[in-house]
């Protein structure tokens, strides 16, 4: 009889959850049709409804005519929606009285969520210097492709400037042409970030330093003290060259020196393994001028 019991039992459930009713079973086939008719027909993100251009900067302007001019701009635009956009362009479809268009396109390349950037690509219009120019009176068709993959988003990042652009190939050393003991991409930043001289120099100094703890054998003690001494020489260098209270503090240097130094998982990992190796060690605080 247990087994009768057992098919009373298994039909009671199957009743509870609607599977022994065939009007209930019809319901949730029907409540399943119409869910899937509703993602199919689902909005898809326009470009168009998120990337909004919201100025025009004049470059120069050359004059063709007595009133006539034409004059190039700028387009500065703002993402103002959630997605990260790639390959996006805009063309200049319309404008008001008494302009014309000369080149209506602009290439964008990749916009991250909530950016707002100025392409380097230009437009160009007609402008009749008897006619009052509006820039309410633009309109631009935009195009591009939604993306939201962790990869898309970063260059969208990058791109936008929001971060910086940087070398993220699988090596932990990476690509130093020039052989100073510093990723090309990484003295690239450097210069971009910090322009003064001798601050520049600091910085290239605590950049090899760094990038030199990430090639130590973790087993080598000796070696990971010495990677220690020229990251704490480098450091003390960088808080003569960038004096505290100055724009720029010298700890913000390292800490960002170290991110970039640090941008992918291999190199993070070896960095950690590095520091874990000088575990109950200690080391003296440098005096003097310690740059190179």
């Amino acid at each position: 009889m247990r087994w009768a019991a057992a098919v009373v039992l298994s039909a009671s459930l199957l009743a509870a959850c609607g599977g022994g009713d065939a009007n209930n079973s019809a319901k949730a086939q029907s409540s399943d049709a119409r869910a899937r008719a509703t993602a199919a027909v689902a909005p898809a993100a326009v470009a168009a409804d998120e990337i909004k251009v919201v100025d025009l900067i004049k470059v120069s302007e050359t004059r063709v005519s007595r009133t006539e001019f034409d004059v190039v701009f700028q387009v500065r635009l703002r993402n103002t929606g959630s997605h990260s956009w790639r390959d996006v362009s805009l063309t200049l479809s319309a404008v008001g009285a008494g302009a014309t268009i000369r080149d209506g396109a602009v290439v964008v390349g990749n916009v991250g969520a909530s950016a707002e950037l100025t392409p380097a690509d230009t437009i160009t219009l007609r402008q009749d210097r008897t006619k009052s120019f509006d820039i309410a009176s633009l309109v631009w068709q935009v195009s591009g492709t939604a993306s939201d993959t962790p990869a898309d988003q970063l260059a969208a990042l990058e791109d936008s400037g929001a971060i910086p652009k940087l070398e993220r190939g699988p090596t932990i050393g990476g690509v130093d042409a020039d052989g100073n003991g510093v990723r090309d991409d990484v003295d690239a930043w450097i210069a971009s970030r910090y322009p003064a001289g001798v601050q520049r120099a600091a910085a290239v100094q605590a950049a090899r330093a760094l990038q030199a703890s990430l090639l130590v054998n973790p087993q080598d003690l000796p070696a990971a003290k010495e990677a220690s001494r020229r990251i704490t020489y480098a450091a003390n260098c960088v808080f003569t060259r960038f004096p505290a209270g100055g724009a720029i503090e010298p700890s913000r240097v390292m800490r960002e020196l170290e991110g970039v130094t640090t941008n992918t998982k291999p190199r993070l990992l070896a960095y950690l393994a590095y520091n874990k190796a000088l575990d109950g060690t200690s080391a003296a605080l440098p005096e003097g001028d310690t740059c190179e």
